[in-house]
């Protein structure tokens, strides 16, 4: 590594394997990535400043990226996925009456046998619960309010969340959440602009994937790290208010395009280009868009006990 960067405790927010980066193109060589917000020179740091060139005798890859933050707070947007749409359906805005914004992933039903009769939508703790504020059965709208979204355009109550640790050190897995819709009818199973989840995967290293999202719409890209350890803050009022994820699927934009996800698009499901099969649930990008994480798919549903419609 000819690189040094600054210190740890204030720089890395996040952890992951992947090919190694030189010169700006992939190698074959497998690594430990370490993304951080600034590489400096090495003659700029002193020594315990350094991350180390190896780790477990595997080669290091430091990787400049900005942080990501809770995907909630959008731009102005005009499009109809902000619009009110009944019946609705993945891709669009949707969100806790007490949250600004956020993108809705997808029908589901629940495994537990006493919700039989009942149909679900899954997005992020965070946008349908706000974080575990919300009590159950509270109001979720579609559109959410940021989109002009009001208690009348209600579609369904909170039924469940995943809590999210607010801790550095925590091992959360998923944030993730359901809405009991109001009416089976209320929503339709597929999503916006991609059609019909076809099962689900896991994420594979450079697999294609494309996504709907509240803000950004319709947007293809890669799998860049199926197993990254991030930190993320909670409020952005409050940086100091951290939380990790970990076992954390890295996306980035296709070559061509600038971003894959912006603020607002939190909750949209990820699926395979080819096959619609989901492989993740997006939670939380930079605001340039340059990159995003998302949930594993199984985590989020094992956790939550449903099935993607």
């Amino acid at each position: 590594m000819s690189d040094g960067v600054a210190q740890a405790g204030n720089q890395l927010h996040a952890v992951g394997i992947g090919r190694k980066l030189v010169n700006g193109k992939l190698t074959k060589t497998l690594c430990v990535r370490l993304y951080v917000t600034q590489k400096l020179p090495r003659h700029r740091l002193q020594a315990d400043q350094c991350l180390p060139e190896r780790i477990d005798g595997i080669p290091t890859d430091i990787v400049e990226a900005p942080p990501a933050y809770l995907a909630a707070v959008p731009p102005p947007c005009s499009l109809r996925k902000l619009q009110e749409q009944r019946p609705a359906q993945g891709g669009i805005s949707g969100a806790h009456e007490a949250v600004q914004a956020g993108t809705l992933a997808a029908q589901c039903r629940s495994r537990r046998p006493e919700d039989a009769a009942d149909r679900f939508v899954l997005a992020n703790n965070h946008t349908l619960s706000d974080l575990g504020l919300a009590p159950p059965g509270s109001t979720v709208v579609q559109p959410a309010s940021r989109d002009g979204g009001t208690p009348e355009q209600r579609l369904g109550g909170l039924a469940r969340f995943v809590p999210v640790v607010e801790s550095p050190t925590a091992t959360n897995l998923v944030d993730a959440a359901i809405a009991k819709l109001d009416t089976p009818s209320a929503m339709k199973a597929g999503i916006c602009s991609i059609g019909p989840v076809n099962g689900t995967s896991a994420a594979t290293p450079e697999v294609i994937v494309h996504k709907h999202g509240r803000t950004t719409g319709y947007t293809v890209g890669v799998v860049d790290d199926t197993s990254v350890d991030v930190l993320i803050p909670l409020r952005r009022e409050d940086l100091t208010r951290l939380t990790q994820f970990v076992d954390q699927i890295r996306l980035r934009p296709r070559v061509g395009q600038l971003v894959f996800a912006q603020p607002g698009d939190s909750g949209a499901l990820v699926l395979t280009k080819t096959g619609n099969q989901a492989v993740g649930l997006l939670f939380a990008c930079p605001d340039n868009g340059s990159f995003a994480y998302a949930n594993p798919i199984q985590a989020v549903l094992d956790a939550l006990e449903i099935d993607l419609l």
